[in-house]
């Protein structure tokens, strides 16, 4: 049907005429142009693209000082079409046929003021639609946008307009959104749990997820992840106008939602995923059908919607507020979560730092996660990697404790700790303090010094944090360094125990013990495994890098190899020397003399040696001080004859050990300065494990290096 404005008139011999300007003259007379149809509809067609022709046919001797609106409009919708969806095109069409180009179409541009666009704003708002009565606002706002792209793309295109409409508003009412309380909502989803039939499930998923009406209806079986609980939306079904075929007015298409952020993926609430689980019939196919070919019109669902609030005995709404009351419920609901240190730090447990809680709350554990309900001291109700809305199904052990009532925004109370579940491989551990060890080979008792790393998992998260943790601050985490230091002693103890048997064992000297590091890394592991577990906490991995004496006593351990190979009595003489020297650093132990004497008796050198070193024993201060040496991390002040300090266990030592000839190397150093050899860890050629140095076999695989 013609509407006012459009040129288009029907003859009195039945055939329809448009008329269009096809040009202007100097003085801006316009020169008109006709086209010839028998329907209405095809006369338009003509007429539209006679204006877009004309407006691309000026001669270059031909002054045209404007052109009208009409005929850039026309242009303006021909170069926009391909760009946008076919939805935007026929709303941009039906504006412009039904309000824009009326009002604006035969007016040169130059014609077009502030004033002029102002004005019709007005009208359309007051008297313009099918009725008169005026359009809503928002449809004024659409029809201002739309006569501001025109404006811009004619500036672009060189012609004189009077104005670019930006500063024009139209004041828009915000409608209300209507939004269902949380008792309609516990009306509703006891309605639709009650049948739970293809619609019904699909009015769950929106109430639950937020999803549109058009990207329920396109959402297919393959979008959804039962294994990660998550919905990915990258679709949307709508039925538009068709104005390709007279027969057929309308039509199904499905695009992409309606903006780039529209998509997403969002997490699904793990009693949601078992009622899609329960339903699914096959892996392909649309969800609201289980159909590979035929979707649900958006249509359907919306009055499927209107029936089940009928039926719940709520008060009507569009579909669209399942979308406002999920949002809604959002901001309302508590969502507990923990994503690790801000500094990327390792963590073993974070306390969250509220102790009250709501049912309805939404629990999100990470993968490599686990969340533990803790309540009076006891381990209760335990959650692994996934969305839980809490509630008293899956709280049963809680609602023993503190019987919680059903339905409604209950309160309570409990401690929730997140349990880190990944392994921490990179824990130093190390001998704060020498442990006096029996060299077997050659009977000399050493202070010797150990360290390396190892790797701990957590196995059973219950027993971890009743026996570990304890009290633990409110919003913080706990360090996997508060485990070495509570099983520290455990750690020099076995070291100790397990270091002097295998060296019985072997008969092996500390001069020997670098060739042997992997195998009795392995018997560390095995002998501390078991108490590992009885807290919970599975040793991954335990690897010793060092085990040797002090530097001077390592040397001195090389001296008596060497003078043993001399002759025993030559070497006893030494130990009688050696051992009074030891005397003489013991304030406790009187004179010299006296303790020389007694020893080279029961040695049998008391002849040799008693007057020696009763002379020496007069003039010497047997109350030594000992040197100190400062911790360069805590500044602790610690004996010289330390490697590690005795208060954070940090090294002290500057200086290695080679692994081959036994001589002290300063750290750092890639080779050794007396035998050349390399210092630096072996590649295993199995499996590419970095081996410490020294090792014979993988400390990974187990395959001779």
């Amino acid at each position: 049907m013609p509407r006012k404005g459009e040129n288009i008139y029907k003859r009195k011999d039945g055939r329809w005429e448009g008329r269009y300007i096809k040009s202007r003259t100097p003085a801006g007379k316009a020169n008109y142009g006709y086209v010839y149809a028998k329907t209405y509809r095809e006369v338009k067609a003509k007429l539209v693209n006679q204006i877009s022709f004309a407006s691309n046919s000026t001669t270059a001797n031909q002054k045209v000082p404007t052109v009208c609106f009409e005929c850039i409009a026309m242009e303006w919708f021909q170069t926009i079409r391909p760009q946008v969806k076919e939805s935007s095109s026929n709303k941009y069409w039906n504006l412009l046929n039904s309000y824009v180009l009326p009002a604006f179409g035969v007016k040169p541009l130059c014609d077009i003021t502030h004033d002029f666009i102002e004005e019709q704003c007005n009208l359309f708002l007051t008297e313009g639609g099918l009725k008169g009565n005026g359009l809503s606002a928002k449809t004024v706002s659409d029809i201002l946008s739309l006569i501001r792209n025109i404006m811009q793309f004619a500036a672009k295109k060189g012609n004189i307009i009077s104005c670019d409409a930006q500063s024009i508003q139209v004041k828009r009412q915000i409608p209300e959104m209507r939004v269902l309380s949380r008792a309609e909502q516990e009306k509703l989803c006891q309605y639709l749990y009650s049948d739970l039939d293809a619609c019904n499930i699909g009015i769950l998923v929106c109430l639950f997820t937020g999803l549109r009406v058009g990207e329920i209806c396109a959402l297919r079986w393959e979008d959804i992840s039962f294994s990660d609980h998550t919905i990915h939306v990258h679709q949307t079904l709508q039925r538009i106008q068709n104005r390709a075929n007279n027969k057929q007015k309308t039509k199904i298409v499905i695009t992409t939602p309606k903006s780039a952020c529209s998509i997403r993926t969002i997490p699904v609430p793990n009693d949601l995923i078992v009622i899609l689980a329960s339903y699914k019939a096959s892996s392909k196919g649309y969800i609201l059908t289980n159909c590979e070919q035929t979707p649900l019109e958006p249509r359907t669902m919306q009055n499927h919607f209107k029936r089940a609030l009928q039926k719940s005995g709520i008060a009507p709404a569009n579909y669209h507020s399942l979308r406002h009351t999920f949002a809604t419920r959002c901001i309302e609901l508590d969502r507990i979560k923990y994503d690790g240190n801000s500094n990327g730090s390792q963590w073993l447990i974070y306390k969250c730092p509220s102790e009250q809680f709501v049912l309805g709350s939404q629990l999100i554990v990470n993968q490599g996660q686990e969340a533990l309900f803790f309540k009076g001291g006891e381990a209760l109700d335990l959650f692994g990697p996934g969305t839980h809305t809490l509630s008293t199904g899956n709280l049963p052990i809680l609602n023993k404790l503190v019987n919680l009532p059903f339905g409604g925004k209950t309160p309570f109370s409990a401690e929730i700790y997140y349990i880190n579940k990944t392994a921490n491989l990179d824990m130093k551990w190390g001998t704060s303090t020498p442990i006096p060890l029996e060299d077997p080979k050659y009977g000399l008792i050493l202070n010797v010094g150990a360290r390396g790393q190892y790797g701990i998992t957590i196995t059973d998260s219950r027993l971890f944090v009743s026996k570990i943790i304890g009290a633990v601050p409110n919003g913080t985490t706990t360090n996997p360094m508060l485990v070495l230091r509570y099983f520290n002693g455990l750690i020099n103890s076995k070291i100790k125990s397990v270091t002097a048997a295998y060296m019985i064992q072997k008969q092996i000297s500390f001069l020997e013990i670098s060739q042997f590091l992997s195998e009795l890394s392995a018997t560390f592991q095995e002998a501390l495994n078991e108490e590992f577990e009885r807290f919970g906490i599975e040793l991954v991995n335990f690897y010793c890098e060092s085990i040797a004496p002090k530097p001077e006593e390592y040397e001195k351990l090389r001296g008596y190899k060497e003078e043993l190979a001399l002759g025993e009595g030559f070497y006893q003489q030494r130990r009688s020397l050696d051992i009074l020297e030891k005397l003489a650093e013991n304030p406790s132990s009187g004179s010299i003399a006296n303790a020389g004497i007694g020893l080279g008796m029961g040695l049998g050198a008391a002849g040799q040696f008693g007057n020696v070193f009763s002379g020496i024993g007069q003039n010497m201060n047997v109350t030594k001080p000992d040197a100190q040496i400062t911790c360069p991390k805590c500044g602790a002040q610690n004996n010289s004859t330390m490697k590690f300090c005795g208060s954070c266990g940090s090294k002290l030592a500057t200086t290695i050990i080679c692994p081959h000839c036994g001589k002290e190397v300063p750290d750092g150093m890639k080779f050794c300065g007396e035998c050349g050899k390399p210092l630096s860890a072996s590649k295993c050629p199995s499996c590419g494990f970095e081996n410490k140095p020294g090792m014979k076999f993988c400390g990974n695989c187990g395959e001779k290096l």
